[in-house]
């Protein structure tokens, strides 16, 4: 992940990708950039370009570098180590208590995946100390990623995620986590900390 030159606040979209790329040494020719709507949607693709309203990738071709960007959502990485599918998808709330992960998962297993061959990152994110919600959104989590303290909730997002990729039969020992807190870390952008001015940190995985 590259964090804050590869999006200031000033920059174009567009301007914000191609820095990014060249700062990763890729070449905008391979990538797939989805443009995030915080929804549960999921594409599957064979070539670079930009794709609407999803938010998460998944593809077979060795060409093809997956990419998004985050600022406190999840950025989760999904390898399959017998297909060589890789897959990335961001999850902000909305696509952790949806089911962004069953469809991804569910995508995969139709091409034949066997989930014991999955191997998940779930990468820098806002922790659950930083990350309150309201009580209507508590409800969507399970008890165990919650903290509550004078009426007020905190989630937290990767353990949420867990839960689903163990529910989804992902062995435990193939689900990795990240321990840094974007909030707390001032190497990575913050929406929540920095608010409009935040940046954003971009996710990229190619074909190993």
């Amino acid at each position: 992940m590259i964090g804050r030159q590869a999006l200031a606040v000033s920059q174009s979209p567009k301007e914000a990708r191609s820095e990014a790329v060249q700062l990763c040494r890729l070449q905008m020719t391979r990538i797939a950039f989805p443009l995030q709507i915080h929804s549960d949607n999921v594409k599957w693709v064979s070539g670079s370009g930009i794709f609407a309203d999803v938010d998460g990738l998944i593809t077979q071709s060795a060409e093809v570098v997956l990419a998004l960007q985050v600022a406190d959502c999840v950025p989760v990485f999904i390898y399959d180590r017998q297909k060589n599918t890789r897959g990335l998808i961001h999850a902000g709330w909305r696509g952790t208590t949806g089911s962004i992960t069953a469809r991804l998962v569910k995508s995969l297993v139709n091409e034949g995946t066997d989930t014991h061959d999955l191997i998940v990152y779930l990468g820098p994110a806002i922790c659950k100390e930083h990350y309150e919600v309201g009580e209507e959104v508590a409800k969507l989590f399970h008890e165990s990623s919650l903290s509550e303290n004078t009426s007020r909730f905190y989630a937290d997002l990767r353990h949420e995620l867990t839960i689903k990729f163990l529910e989804l039969g992902i062995p435990g020992e193939n689900i990795h986590v990240s321990e840094l807190c974007t909030y707390e870390d001032t190497r990575c952008c913050s929406y929540r900390r920095d608010g409009a001015a935040a940046g954003r940190m971009f996710a990229f995985i190619e074909d190993a």
